[in-house]
């Protein structure tokens, strides 16, 4: 069917959006539409305003993001937009598509400047690999990366600014020792290319040095057969969730809502029960449990009790310092709910921050005041 005018579907959009703020009455299917119709229109400023109303009222739809990111940066235009999008939504959608998409913005600016815009390009790449690096489609991401270091010569400025701190004549044994311990940390994560992932890490050591190789390749093995192991459980499981979902409210989002909130419910569950028998207090199992969660909740995003049930796991694990975070932006997702903000004040006063959790209940007080002064007023004019 045709696309309708962008100020056509601008105008539908925020139809949608009023009656979502003022009645809470979502059309699930005029929301799809609108969306897909959104998402195959090349980038202009009634498309972008559509856009934004659309992520006011599902801010963590990671598959809205990255369809507007990927407009921006078709355009041939400023990437200063497409940077400004990747800063808002980044650290809140950890989507692998995404991630994709801030690599390529990354390379392109950094492009004419050569060697120097190296050194950036590695950290983009490991903060993308420390924040979807467990995904289960994350091994071409790795395989990326593993071709990426290994590219420029030793004694090149390309080689100097990926490795800064390589002393001479000591080149090859410090690029090494990245190549290695990158490998030995992808061939442990459940990836769809892990098999070939390991491949690739048994003849990169044989290569290095055959004696050396086979003896760490031994101590290695069980742990990449253990993730491989797990891979098939995993997979059945992630095949069954629609990460591409609008986060309605609950209830809100037709018949297969209940249907993914009970998927993702179990897929969090075999995640937490740690299958591939890793150290319980492994960064790894902590990484990839808060991934599951984090990917969740783009999904369920107005669902306090996944909210919660997140604070509890990062607070049972890691203290307040991990919980804390959560619930400031479940309060943010969900401004209203009584239950997020009591855990909070509570986490607060374990951790013996008693101003924190005054100041919690302080605004608790604050918006309940404001709720009941217009029902008041309501009443006192009947």
């Amino acid at each position: 069917s045709r696309l309708p005018a962008p100020h056509v579907l601008l105008d539908r959009v925020r139809q949608l959006r009023h009656l979502a703020t003022t009645q809470d009455k979502y059309d699930v299917a005029a929301w799809v539409r609108a969306v897909e119709d959104l998402k195959a229109m090349p980038i202009s400023d009634d498309v972008r305003t559509a856009y934004e109303e659309v992520l006011a009222i599902f801010p963590s739809a990671a598959s809205v993001w990255a369809r507007y990111t990927e407009a921006e940066l078709s355009s041939g235009g400023d990437l200063d937009a497409a940077k400004t999008l990747f800063g808002r939504c980044l650290l809140y959608c950890p989507s692998l598509e995404l991630h994709h998409q801030y690599l390529r913005l990354v390379k392109r600016s950094n492009e004419p400047r050569g060697s120097a815009g190296l050194a950036e390009l590695r950290l983009a790449y490991e903060f993308s690999l420390d924040t979807v690096g467990q995904d289960i489609g994350a091994g071409s991401l790795w395989q990326e990366y593993l071709q990426f270091i290994q590219g420029p010569k030793p004694g090149s400025d390309a080689f100097a600014a990926l490795f800064p701190g390589a002393m001479e004549g000591q080149e090859e044994a410090t690029r090494m020792g990245v190549v290695r311990k990158t490998y030995q940390r992808a061939v442990v994560i459940p990836t769809n290319q892990v098999e070939a992932l390991w491949r690739s890490y048994e003849s990169w050591e044989i290569k290095m040095d055959r004696q050396l190789g086979k003896k760490v390749l031994d101590e290695w093995r069980p742990r990449y057969q253990a993730a491989r192991g797990v891979l098939r459980h995993r997979k059945r499981r992630v095949d069954q969730l629609v990460t591409s979902a609008l986060p309605f409210p609950p209830g809100k989002g037709g018949p297969m809502q209940p249907v993914q909130a009970s998927l993702w419910h179990q897929y969090i569950t075999f995640e937490k029960a740690n299958p591939q028998k890793l150290e319980p207090e492994s960064p790894l199992l902590m990484a990839r449990v808060t991934l599951a969660y984090n990917q969740c909740l783009t999904v369920l995003w107005n669902y306090p009790e996944v909210w919660f049930d997140n604070a509890v796991w990062q607070h049972d694990t890691g203290g307040s310092v991990r919980s804390a975070p959560v619930l400031e932006r479940a309060q943010v997702a969900i401004p209203g709910c009584a239950l997020l903000r009591f855990a909070r004040a509570d986490m607060e006063e374990g951790a013996g921050n008693l101003e924190a959790a005054q100041q919690v209940y302080e605004a608790m007080a604050v918006q309940l005041e404001a709720e009941i002064s217009p029902e008041e007023e309501g009443e006192e004019e009947g």
